[in-house]
């Protein structure tokens, strides 16, 4: 996400607005521009399971993300950045996703059909 998204996304002047971050995780720490979000702060910036919904854009789709529909609502699992540490899996270990229905689940790293939501932070005193 922050080379081919990144430079695909945003031109040079809107570079400018995004605030570089610190990722400090677990296993590993990086600096990003954009980033999946965290089990912790997609439960802090979204109040319920009802604004965790994520509907999928029609490049997603045509990507193969699997969606989920009912009368109230299209939905689709997307990825977090958080881990879970279940020991040995054959699939390898498990990483967190917000379902369908806006709860959180994981699923093996391996899992297809899920779709990215890139987060980014950008410094408004700029604009």
């Amino acid at each position: 996400m922050n080379d081919n998204f990144y430079n695909t996304a945003f031109n040079d002047k809107e570079k400018e607005y995004i605030v570089p971050i610190d990722i400090i995780e677990a296993t590993y720490s990086t600096t990003d521009n954009v980033f999946l979000l965290s089990y912790d702060e997609a439960n802090t910036y979204f109040d319920d399971n009802t604004a965790r919904l994520c509907t999928p854009t029609v490049y997603a789709r045509k990507q193969g993300c699997a969606t989920y529909s009912s009368a109230a609502y299209t939905s689709c699992y997307w990825w977090l950045r958080t881990y879970e540490d279940i020991g040995y899996a054959a699939d390898g270990f498990h990483i967190f996703n917000v379902h369908t229905d806006g709860s959180f689940k994981t699923h093996s790293v391996s899992a297809t059909k899920m779709a990215v939501r890139p987060a980014l932070w950008i410094d408004l005193n700029l604009l």
